[in-house]
């Protein structure tokens, strides 16, 4: 395989690996928007009929409700960005402990060099061997 096809192989693996990650939180996230909203739903049918409320005061429980959920899932959205910002710093050293596997462990001595300058971002043209 040469050095470029590998190259693209890693990245593709790193891009699926994150988004797999992405998405499992997203998808807990959405699992437990889901819950909210029946719960909600069901406070607000069992709140309506057992205080009785007129037509009007239900619409006004309804309004607060649906903004208290509003509300709550801001705060949800800042406090997962704040997530991704904080492990951040922990998957960029991940990654660049996996590079240093790839590249000690996979790659013979002779293709090293290029590997770096790939994952240094200084070359995506193919070598010259490659051509």
């Amino acid at each position: 395989m040469s050095s470029i096809r590998l190259w693209i192989v890693v990245l593709g693996l790193l891009c699926f690996l994150a988004g797999a990650a992405t998405g499992r939180i997203l998808a807990r996230s959405a699992e437990g928007s889901t819950t909210e909203v029946g719960a909600l739903r069901d406070f607000e049918r069992l709140f309506a009929a057992r205080f009785e409320l007129t037509p009007e005061r239900a619409r006004l429980l309804r309004g607060i409700l649906e903004h208290y959920q509003r509300e709550v899932e801001s705060i949800k959205v800042n406090h997962l960005a704040a997530y991704r910002s904080a492990i951040e710093p922990e998957l960029r050293s991940l990654g660049s402990e996996y590079n240093r596997y790839l590249r000690d462990q996979v790659l013979p001595p002779m293709e090293r060099a290029e590997f770096d300058e790939l994952s240094h971002g200084r070359s995506l043209s193919p070598s010259p061997k490659n051509l």
